[in-house]
This record gives structure tokens, C-alpha cells and sequence, in this order.
């Protein structure tokens, strides 16, 4: 089995630091160095490693695909990825033909389906439900003109920008695209002449633009440059289309204050228009992080503080909202921040190994039997942490960095999903799942629909646009770290700053972990996985951005925190069924007729 295929954690066999590797890093031009930042692109041939033949499958599209592609690469724009190539990833993923469904399966299906979040890949179709003289309902298209011009110039795309010794590395953002600026411009003009969402259109437009732009201007400055500074260098950007019409950004960032100066000005100009902006919490009760990084003195560290008010100088007036649910105030389960401000990875005792091996063994099987005992599951869950102590790592730059893994066997350069995804993973499928959330309550009319960025960490970016693309898989993963998710919430006691430094546990917090594992609260689990705590600046021009007693107040909005904005339109049969083990079962066992 998988025994014999782990690292351990004192190897020293690091296949993603080659020469070969760095001869590859060495072939990119400056301007693509300039773009990627530290994990921009992913490599994804060996996301298929672990199923074994299921690995020539990839390859095979990857090699299909390229022979279809013809013309001239121009500058560092690269080829065009047709979807069979993401679909061949989403196989390797995915419950294959004749494999036995597990009530994970079932759960996550009905999770889905109880906040109305589509099944499979999505349309952003801007539609509204009207009823017809008969008294039938049916969807009506709103803006079908600037669906098609979204769809067409940006969304399901991704570019081939270079092919390395395990695979191409792919992207997703829009300015790597070929003629990049021309399909920019191009369809500027045209949302400009549409009768029906040129405003929305023209925003779009304008955010793009500007993005682009940006990019163009670094990449001349950093021209003349002999070695680039890891300031100068920008993060990428993925553009989705949400159902229902609900344009979203998710914006690349590096917490840095020498970054931040360098690209803050541009972000606040280029995203005050935005309806909602998502800052990145980190390890923080959510929604805390958001009243810290705007009055906190001790949270002033010049990055997402400080774009939280150049936005709101350059004339931002939406909603900044938290979707980082990861936290260690009462239970450390993953990695966490020492005494010397570093992140390393906890050690937790065998009986919490034995209790989550217990809960994957009855929810998902499948997987279980996959990693095959609890030693691999420590080795996976350590090795799946973002921690220091990480043995993975890749070379950026002549540098080397921390990567975050999803592969279980030894060849680990893979950031999309290969289907083992556990651990502090978990977070960058929660918030997808958030993101349609928050586009669901739109189009019911409980928030305003408008655009949202999301600026995080540029690690998330990979694993995150596929779990927006795959939100039935987003809540297997989840579902599988529903002890994460739980951690914060129960009768434990918080934890001492002490014993957090320390990155020690009391028992009797992993005994409350251990009960919420055999039997989870599906009830509160569905409430954190809809709740979005928001936040909105006060808007008087008498008041500075500046800390001190004239500074404007930041106030939380509690429209998608309480019951009823979590549970809205939820169908009562689905959610008893989801409580039901013996329906679930049932479910089972009726697909092996």
C-alpha cells in the first residue's frame, strides 16, 4: 500500500529542489519572474501520482492539448488550456467508476444543496427566478450579453506559461493570457455599447485594466534590474464569474510591509470601487482580525492594516469580511506561531490520531483506506501543515520556500487537489464554499450583489480556484476536518498566550475534540460553514483612516452571522436527512442495485 511510499521527517530527499529544477526556474524570462511571486503557478503532473496509471492519463491530456495548440507565443503570454485538461484533473480527485460512495459523499451533496451552491462546474449566469401565467417558475437571463462577454474574454480559461521535467505550470490569471491587453481593450469597447450591464461591465473592465497596467509597469521597471527584489514582485490574480453574476477577484498578496508599499497604492486605487473586500485573518477568532488591523495598536505591521485604510482613503465604502477560519485559542491542531514569532507544527498525542482515524473510517472509507494506518495519516497531517519545520520545499529566485502539499506518497510539487487533501487545507475549501455563499445570498436579495476581491496569501491561490470551480469536492474536504472547523466552539477553556507560544494542549480541550469527531454537531457545522462575519467603516470625511481618538470607527454587520441569514430558504428535508445516519445508509446501499 502507501506504507513504504512517506517521507520521513528527517529525509533529505527533496525532489522539488533540483538542479534540474533550477535549470528550469533559470529558462523563465524576467517578466514571468516578475509575475510569479512565490507559488503563482502549480505544477500538476504529479497531482495524479497517487492513483497511480491515473497519472499517464494526465500527461497524456497535457500532451493532447499541446499538439492542438498552434501559433505564436507572443512576449511571456503563453497557450491556452482547453477544460478537458482540468477535467482530467478533477478525475484524479474524484470518486471513480465503480468505487463505492461513502456518506461523505452523501453529506457533502447535501450541504451543497441546502445553501443552494451548484453542483459541479458553474455558469455565471446573471439570472432571476419569475413566474409564469400559468404559475410556473423559470429563469430569466438579466444581462445575457455580459455574461457572454465574461465568459468569452476571461472565465474557464488558463494558459500553459512553461513546461518543467513534472509538467507544465499553469495559470489561471488573466494578464498571462495570450494578447492579454488587446482582449482587455477589446472588451471595453464592447461593454461599453451593452444596454444591460455596461455598469457592472465597465467596473470589471476597469479593474482588469488597471491590474494589467500595473503589471506592464513593474515588469519596465524591473527590466534594468539585475536581481529583482521579492518587493517588486507582483502576485497573480484569478477572476471568477460567480452563479447569479457575482464578479470575484481573488487577489494574490504577500504580507509584507515592504510589499505592501510598494503595490498598496495601486491595490486601494484599483479596488475602492469593490462592493466587498476580504482581508485574511490568519489565526484569529474570524472576524476579530478585522477590528485589530483597524485600531489595534499592536496589529499595526504595515500590510493588511494598511490596505484596509488606503482603501478606505482612496473612497472605499463596502463591506470588508473574513473567510480565514483558522484558529488556535482553545485547541492547537495544526501549526501555530512559538514564542519566536515562527510557525511550527504541533505534535499531537496517539489518542487524537486514533479518534480522527476513526471518524474517516466511517465518513469517508475510501480515503481511509487509502493512507492505510495512523502512522501515515501523522506523517500526511504534519507534512500538510504550513509550518517552518515543513520538510517540502520548493526554490524561488535562489531561494528556498515553504510549499503546502496535498500529495500522499514521496514526489510532493503538486498545489492542486489529488483527493488526499486534509489538515489546514481545509481552509482554502471553506472559503470557496463562503465565496458561493455570499454569491447565493446576493441573488436571494439579503446582501446587495456587487464585486468582491479577496486578497490573500499567494499560496491559497491554486487550491482555491479549483475548490471555487468544485464545490461538492470543497465540502469533502471540509467535511474531512470537521474537527478544525469545530475547535473553537464547546465548554474548553482558551488557552494561555503561554501555552499557545508553546504550542501545548490541555486534554481536556482534545477530549471535546475527540467527542465532536464521534459525534459532530451537524447543526453548528452547517452554521460556521455559512457564517461571514462583515464589517463596514464608517463614512464621515470630518474623521482620519489614523489610529487615535479622530480615527473613523469600524463597526461588524451581522447580516450573514445570525441564524436567519445562515439557514435563509433552507429545505428542512434535506437537513433532517443530513442528521440521519440510517437515511444516509440507506443511500448507500441503493446504489449498489
Amino acid at each position: 500500500m502507501f506504507e513504504n511510499t512517506f517521507i520521513q521527517p528527517d529525509s533529505d530527499n527533496k525532489r522539488d529542489n533540483t538542479q534540474e529544477n533550477k535549470d528550469v526556474e533559470k529558462k523563465d524570462s524576467n517578466a514571468q519572474m516578475t509575475r510569479r511571486g512565490f507559488l503563482k503557478m502549480a505544477t500538476i503532473f504529479s497531482a495524479g501520482v497517487v492513483i497511480g496509471h491515473k497519472a499517464d492519463i494526465v500527461k497524456e491530456t497535457v500532451t493532447s492539448i499541446s499538439n492542438k495548440i498552434t501559433g505564436q507565443v507572443e512576449n511571456s503570454f503563453a497557450k491556452d488550456v482547453e477544460d478537458d485538461f482540468w477535467l482530467s484533473v478533477i478525475e484524479t480527485v474524484s470518486r471513480q467508476k465503480g468505487e463505492k460512495i461513502t456518506p461523505q459523499d452523501i453529506r457533502a451533496h447535501l450541504i451543497t444543496k441546502l445553501f443552494n451552491i451548484p453542483q459541479g462546474w458553474t455558469s455565471g449566469l446573471n439570472t432571476r427566478r419569475v413566474k409564469k401565467i400559468d404559475g410556473t417558475l423559470e429563469q430569466e437571463r438579466l444581462t445575457p450579453e455580459l455574461d457572454r462577454l465574461v465568459a468569452e474574454y476571461f472565465t474557464n480559461r488558463s494558459v500553459i506559461m512553461d513546461e518543467t521535467f513534472a509538467g507544465p505550470l499553469v495559470s489561471f490569471d488573466i494578464r498571462d493570457f495570450k494578447n492579454a491587453g488587446e482582449n482587455i481593450e477589446n472588451f471595453g469597447k464592447e461593454v461599453k455599447q451593452l444596454e444591460n450591464g455596461s455598469e457592472m461591465g465597465l467596473k470589471i473592465y476597469q479593474i482588469i485594466k488597471s491590474e494589467y497596467e500595473h503589471l506592464q509597469q513593474i515588469q519596465k521597471q524591473n527590466a534594468e534590474l539585475e536581481v529583482v527584489p521579492l518587493e517588486n514582485q507582483d502576485r497573480g490574480i484569478t477572476f471568477v464569474y460567480l452563479p447569479g453574476g457575482v464578479p470575484l477577484f481573488f487577489r494574490g498578496y504577500a504580507h509584507s510591509k515592504d510589499w505592501q508599499k510598494f503595490h498598496g497604492d495601486h491595490l486601494a486605487k484599483t479596488y475602492s470601487k469593490a462592493d466587498y473586500v476580504g482581508i485574511e485573518g490568519g489565526d484569529a477568532l474570524m472576524g476579530e482580525r478585522l477590528k485589530s488591523y483597524w485600531s489595534a495598536e499592536w496589529d499595526q505591521n504595515g500590510h493588511y492594516d494598511q490596505l484596509m485604510k488606503g482603501l478606505v482613503e482612496k473612497g472605499f465604502d463596502g463591506f470588508f469580511f473574513d473567510i480565514d477560519d483558522r484558529q488556535n485559542e482553545k485547541v492547537i491542531l495544526g501549526s501555530y506561531f512559538n514564542e519566536k514569532g515562527n510557525l511550527s507544527s504541533i505534535y499531537l498525542p496517539d489518542e487524537f490520531y486514533q479518534s480522527y482515524f476513526d471518524y474517516l473510517q466511517k465518513e469517508s472509507p475510501r480515503l481511509a483506506k487509502k493512507i492505510g494506518n495512523l502512522e501515515n495519516l501523522k506523517i500526511l497531517l504534519w507534512r500538510q501543515d504550513y509550518a517552518d519545520a515543513h520538510p517540502i520545499k520548493r526554490s524561488f529566485d535562489g531561494k528556498d520556500i515553504i510549499a503546502p502539499v496535498s500529495v500522499i506518497n514521496k514526489y510532493d510539487s503538486s498545489l492542486l487537489p489529488t483527493g488526499n487533501e486534509l489538515g489546514e487545507i481545509f481552509v482554502d475549501a471553506l472559503s470557496a464554499l463562503k465565496m458561493h455563499i455570499m454569491a447565493v445570498k446576493m441573488n436571494e436579495g439579503i446582501i446587495q450583489k456587487g464585486i468582491i476581491v479577496d486578497f490573500e496569501g499567494s499560496y491559497h491561490l491554486p487550491l482555491k480556484s479549483f475548490f471555487i470551480k468544485n464545490p461538492q469536492y470543497a465540502t469533502e474536504v471540509v467535511l474531512r476536518s470537521i474537527h478544525m472547523l469545530m475547535s473553537e466552539y464547546g465548554n474548553a477553556e482558551p488557552l494561555t498566550w503561554k501555552e499557545r507560544q508553546a504550542g501545548k494542549n490541555r486534554s481536556e480541550n482534545l477530549q471535546e475534540v475527540y467527542r465532536k469527531l464521534k459525534s459532530p454537531d451537524w447543526e453548528r457545522i452547517l452554521y460556521e460553514i455559512g457564517r461571514i462575519p462583515m464589517a463596514k467603516v464608517e463614512n464621515n470625511p470630518e474623521k482620519t483612516v489614523h489610529l487615535g481618538s479622530n480615527q473613523k470607527t469600524i463597526k461588524m454587520d451581522d447580516t450573514l452571522n445570525r441564524a436567519e441569514g445562515v439557514f435563509s430558504n433552507i429545505d428542512q428535508d434535506i437537513l433532517i436527512a443530513l442528521f440521519d445516519d440510517k437515511y444516509i445508509q440507506s443511500r448507500i446501499k441503493s446504489t449498489k442495485k
